[in-house]
């Protein structure tokens, strides 16, 4: 039974919060502040601090205790997501939003949860400020993102089961875009890990073009995920709002310094192909490597040409045209040695017209076996010119 009571002990209150990424960092007159806002719940095993799908007006800090985060999922039965303990914050990406719970918060033993209502959250931040505002798109973003990791892990572990394959070990493939004239793919190794650091994505621009984006992590790695979730999130946000691909790349660079959490140094090496017509618009962000193979045997490596998103404002990363013929390729690779980029496009110049899906799988089999390359970095991202 979920039974609420007024916060009788700001000072341990305060000793929490400390302890959560939320609040990491804040005074102490700032953090008695928040503490003042703040009531108090008691749930038992089992209780239910909000279903999936309800009305969010509160988010949660775990005093005592222990809370699952479950979903449900196709076909039936539940995920379960994460497990928070004291010190964590859940329930704040809905509280952003005018949008119902994401998943269900339920004790899995006697527990105590300190929480804050959406509208002194909004009065902490400041009310329609500039900081509460974007808080709101990256919160849109990562709550877009978390149903779809959701569903395409549960779609791979499904499809790795029936084709007799260890679930977790599916590569991450899915359909990739349609464009004229080119055939594309990509793909993410899974990391052994199970924590996402590399990552890729189709993005659709205003002017009809199809776009795809590399993502990887480089820096601090705590938390991975939060990091690339962002980037992928404004980076197809972005391309939807009008942003052109020339300028993409600068937009979302700019929205990362401006926004980086500062218990972390973590920024984003990225790299993003363009196909228009008879050529490829390549914008590199960091140290993701590009080779394009022409049809006559040579090849033409592009280094990065600017640092990796989030960690110099106002830098430019100005796309850089291809001119593509019938034949030419290009391979995109976010991890692995120099060495070991080399023999995978070695490996491609031999695969001819091999349909690109396949070859960004032999890529990828290909990094993953390589002793020296890092399979947590493990992003392909393959187009050829018909």
């Amino acid at each position: 039974m979920i039974t609420e009571f007024d916060n009788q002990s700001p000072d341990q209150a305060i000793k929490t919060l400390r302890r959560a990424g939320l609040f990491m960092g804040l005074p102490a007159d700032e953090l008695r502040t928040v503490v003042e806002l703040m009531k108090g719940v008691r749930a038992g095993p089992g209780d239910r601090l909000f279903e999936e799908g309800d009305t969010a007006d509160k988010f949660y800090v775990v005093t005592e205790g222990a809370v699952e985060i479950v979903k449900q999922v196709p076909g039936g039965g539940e995920e379960k997501l994460a497990v928070r303990r004291v010190g964590d914050v859940f329930g704040e990406m809905a509280l952003l939003n005018d949008a119902p719970r994401f998943a269900t918060a339920r004790a899995t033993e006697e527990c105590e949860c300190l929480t804050l209502s959406r509208g002194d959250f909004e009065k902490l931040m400041g009310g329609d400020s500039l900081a509460l505002r974007m808080m709101k798109i990256l919160s849109q973003a990562l709550r877009a993102l978390g149903i779809r990791y959701v569903t395409m892990e549960r779609q791979e572990e499904d499809s790795a089961t029936a084709a007799g394959e260890e679930p977790g070990s599916a590569r991450h493939m899915r359909s990739p875009p349609i464009v004229a004239g080119f055939d594309v793919a990509g793909g993410s190794a899974p990391s052994r890990s199970g924590v996402e650091l590399s990552a890729w994505d189709e993005l659709r621009f205003t002017d009809g073009r199809v776009g795809l984006v590399a993502l990887a992590l480089h820096g601090d790695r705590v938390p991975p995920l939060h990091q690339i979730a962002v980037t992928r999130g404004l980076c197809v946000e972005f391309s939807l709002a009008g942003e052109p691909p020339e300028t993409l790349l600068a937009r979302v660079n700019d929205s990362l310094y401006e926004n980086q959490a500062l218990s972390a140094v973590q920024f984003v090496e990225a790299g993003m192909l363009v196909p228009q017509d008879d050529a490829v618009l390549w914008s590199n962000a960091g140290g993701l490597r590009c080779t394009v193979l022409r049809t006559d045997g040579t090849f033409n490596e592009f280094l990065e040409h600017g640092p990796p998103l989030g960690e110099v404002a106002g830098f430019q990363h100005e796309p850089v045209r291809i001119p593509m013929a019938s034949g030419d390729t290009i391979l995109v690779l976010s991890g692995g040695s120099k060495g070991a980029f080399r023999g995978a496009v070695d490996a491609v110049s031999n695969l001819g017209n091999t349909p690109a899906g396949e070859v960004v799988e032999r890529v990828q089999r290909a990094v993953r076996g390589a002793q020296e390359s890092d399979p947590d970095k493990a992003t392909v991202l393959f187009l050829r010119r018909f």
